[in-house]
């Protein structure tokens, strides 16, 4: 299999792992909702949002170094020993923080929750964050090795798995969400396990011994450090804002806000698999010094981001409110213009995550605190006035505005050290198509799961035909497409 198909066989298996777990995290929505009330809901929301805060701290940022350092190395010693290495600091903080929920339960809870009662939760979060922390770098390494296919379908078990662990406790037994929590943590840690034993030690075994302790270990944190200020300050772009609701308005308020954030997650799938499985390729290009790969690959990337994502911020915007009420209940009313606003901002942050994998190549990390720390600055004065000004749809337009200046700022960065266009005239046929697949598509009546899956299948349907019509995939793309599924 050449390069190329192997790059577009793992995107589409990516893509389409991303796609299910999208799709199941859908299915989650209506259990929660239907299952818990709104606090409850937004309780959930919290202990999810504060393990995306701490993951980060708890990791010194290794999920992305593991990549970094470990792709392409040949050296079984070194890369276990570096492996290993990761793996302790991790251990050790992990546990450090455990220790903490544990003794300061009221005061985490009051600021995680805005309120004492829920100190009960506190504990179970450090669990759930030290078991989130193993399995990433277990993960990671699988990343690191290439095998995309084998990591995919280890995603999609482990959400499989807890969608019947929520269906079983919530719907069967009417349990609580503690039990959730606690059997989340349980086969979180068990999969870890399974990957540690079948993958790292059948592959780079339990080397311990690092050589140039001393150098490696500055080498590490050297690239590695950045990360914690810039995973507490995307942090405060992606989920401040839900921090703020909590503390401004309540958490019931942060439900609503979070159903929201939950459906159009699913844009999420359209950037996720492109550079999940573009890294570990720019790192190999970058290191052979073979910039023109970069760049083609870059290229390929955002074209094909835009391609798919901008007609599925149209059809958000018509569907979005109803799917919604479809899915979930009355309590969870969210207006079209806060879908719209949430769509706007993943889309500047999709754009964002394909072009930061430069600055990772050019290991330049600190840029990335820089330009995270003015976004972040922006994003909480925006949060603090707009929420208070006009509600939870201040918020979204807060997190838009400061994905807009990431964005714009990081592209600029990306290009400028490996020289690739953006085509802006196939961007402009995309919303052009996609403007008319709003207008047919806004006419249709809906008011079932039914219906909803029948106008998404027509605006599919209705906008591809006019992306063709006005000509947007060029004779590379029909060539490629055609050496991709073995045509040529």
């Amino acid at each position: 299999m050449t390069l190329k198909k192997k790059f577009a066989s793992d995107v589409l298996f990516s893509g389409i792992s991303s796609g299910l777990i999208s799709l199941f995290g859908l299915i989650t929505l209506p259990i929660l909702t239907k299952t818990l009330s709104p606090d409850f809901y937004g309780v959930w929301v919290q202990i999810g949002v504060t393990i995306g805060l701490l993951l980060t701290f708890v990791t010194f940022g290794f999920q992305v170094s593991i990549v970094r350092f470990l792709s392409g190395k040949e050296d079984k010693n070194r890369a276990g020993s570096l492996f290993h290495l990761m793996l302790g600091i991790v251990l050790l903080n992990g546990s450090l923080f455990v220790l903490i929920t544990f003794f300061f339960q009221n005061a985490l809870s009051s600021f995680i929750f805005a309120d004492v009662s829920f100190h009960r939760f506190v504990p179970l979060t450090g669990l759930w964050l030290m078991a989130q922390a193993i399995y990433a770098l277990n993960t990671s390494f699988i990343r690191a090795k290439n095998k995309i296919k084998l990591l995919s379908s280890i995603n999609i078990g482990h959400s499989i798995l807890h969608i019947l662990i929520l269906y079983l406790v919530l719907i069967i037994f009417t349990g609580n969400i503690e039990t959730v929590l606690i059997l989340y943590i349980l086969t979180t840690v068990i999969l870890s396990v399974i990957i540690y034993l079948f993958e790292v030690v059948k592959t780079v075994g339990i080397s311990v011994k690092v050589y140039n302790f001393k150098s490696t270990l500055k080498d590490l944190f050297k690239f590695s450090l950045p990360f914690i200020p810039n995973g507490a300050l995307m942090w405060i772009l992606a989920s401040s804002d839900k921090y703020f609701i909590v503390h401004l308005l309540s958490l019931s308020e942060n439900a609503v806000y979070s159903v929201a954030y939950s459906l159009v997650g699913v844009l999420s799938l359209f950037y996720m698999p492109l550079g999940f499985v573009a890294y570990p390729l720019l790192v190999e290009f970058w290191e052979k010094d073979q910039k023109n790969a970069v760049r083609d690959l870059l290229e390929k990337s955002t074209r094909v981001y835009i391609f798919f994502v901008i007609p599925s911020i149209f059809g958000l915007y018509v569907l979005g409110s109803k799917l919604i009420l479809i899915l979930a209940t009355s309590d969870y009313i969210v207006p079209s213009t806060l879908i719209l606003w949430v769509s706007l901002g993943i889309l500047f942050l999709g754009i964002y995550q394909i072009n930061v994998y430069v600055i990772h190549l050019i290991k330049k990390t600190y840029y990335n605190t820089i330009i995270f720390f003015i976004a972040a600055v922006i994003n909480i004065i925006l949060n603090y006035f707009f929420i208070k000004a006009i509600g939870i749809e201040g918020a979204a337009i807060s997190t838009f505005i400061s994905y807009l200046f990431l964005a714009s700022v990081v592209t600029l960065l990306a290009r400028k050290e490996v020289y690739y266009n953006f085509d802006i005239k196939f961007m402009l046929k995309c919303i052009f198509a996609s403007m008319i697949m709003f207008i047919i598509i806004q006419q249709v009546a809906i008011s079932s799961i039914f219906m909803v899956l029948l106008v998404i299948l027509l605006a599919a349907a209705i906008y591809l035909i006019l992306t063709i019509i006005l000509k947007c995939f060029t004779k590379e793309d029909i060539k490629d497409i055609k050496h991709i599924f073995g045509f040529d």
